[in-house]
């Protein structure tokens, strides 16, 4: 009956000070800041805009569109 106590309270506090530190890492500053960010995928038609240089030049156009926008920042592209 003892050990089962002392275990159920080792176990209890573990689960506790884990908790915590989970508090603890949501809390903290990761590096980079996600506020006022849009990310945007898309998808274009494979028979319109085939992988490739069409595919290139739309991104390439959209990106500049992107860019014209007033107040933003910054803007990057990823391909898959």
């Amino acid at each position: 009956m003892i050990a089962e106590t002392a275990l159920a309270l080792v176990l209890l506090s573990g689960s506790g000070l884990m908790i915590r530190n989970f508090e603890r890492l949501q809390r903290r500053a990761l590096g980079s800041e996600a506020h006022h960010l849009l990310m945007v995928q898309i998808t274009p038609a494979l028979t319109t805009y085939p992988p490739g240089a069409t595919r290139a030049r739309l991104l390439e156009r959209i990106l500049e569109k992107a860019q014209s926008v007033p107040g933003g920042t910054g803007r990057a592209k990823s391909q898959q």
